[in-house]
C-alpha cells in the first residue's frame, strides 16, 4: 500500500540537501577567501622577518602575525578537505536486492513504498552526515577567520610600533 504523501517527503528532501550542499559550496569560497587574505597578510611578516632594524617587539609581533597566519591557513585548508562524504548509496543492485528480498506475495506497490522509503532513510543519512560536516566546517572556518583577524591586528601593531620608534 502506498502511503499518501511519499513523494512530497522524497521531493522535501531532496530540496534540503540541495540546500545543505548549497551551503557547503559557501562555505568552501569563504575558506577561499580566508586563504586569500592569508596570502595577503603574509607578505609583511615575510618582509619584516628578515629586516633586523626593526624593534624586539615588532620583531615578537610579527612572529606571532606568521604563526597565527599559519593556523588560518591550516584551519582553511581542513575547511577545504574532501574526504568520506556519503554516497547515494542507492544503486540498481541495491534496487534488485529489494526487489528480489520481497515476499512472493508482495503487490508492486508495497515494493515501490518499500523502496522509495529506502530511498528516503538514505537521504535522511546524507542530511545528518552533511549537517554534522558543515557545522564542523564552521567551526574550522570560525577559527580561520579569528587567526587571520590576530594575525591582521598583529601586523597594524607592528606598523605602529616600527612608526613610534622611527619617530622617536
Amino acid at each position: 500500500m502506498e502511503r499518501i504523501g511519499d513523494d512530497l517527503l522524497m521531493n522535501a528532501l531532496e530540496r534540503r540537501e540541495d540546500q545543505i550542499h548549497e551551503a557547503t559550496d559557501a562555505i568552501d569560497a569563504k575558506a577561499g577567501l580566508v586563504l586569500a587574505a592569508a596570502a595577503f597578510l603574509a607578505v609583511q611578516p615575510a618582509v619584516l622577518l628578515v629586516v633586523s632594524s626593526i624593534p624586539k617587539q615588532a620583531l615578537f609581533a610579527q612572529f606571532a602575525s606568521f604563526v597565527a597566519l599559519c593556523f588560518a591557513v591550516w584551519f582553511a585548508h581542513k575547511v577545504l578537505e574532501i574526504q568520506g562524504y556519503l554516497g547515494p548509496g542507492f544503486s540498481e543492485e541495491w534496487r534488485d536486492g529489494i526487489v528480489a528480498a520481497a515476499p512472493p506475495d508482495a503487490t508492486e506497490s508495497t515494493i515501490r513504498s518499500t523502496l522509495l522509503w529506502g530511498l528516503i532513510n538514505q537521504i535522511n543519512e546524507r542530511l545528518a552526515d552533511g549537517i554534522e560536516r558543515n557545522e564542523r566546517k564552521l567551526d574550522q572556518l570560525t577559527l580561520a577567520r579569528k587567526c587571520t583577524m590576530l594575525s591582521w591586528v598583529l601586523n597594524l601593531a607592528v606598523l605602529v610600533l616600527i612608526l613610534i620608534s622611527r619617530l622617536s
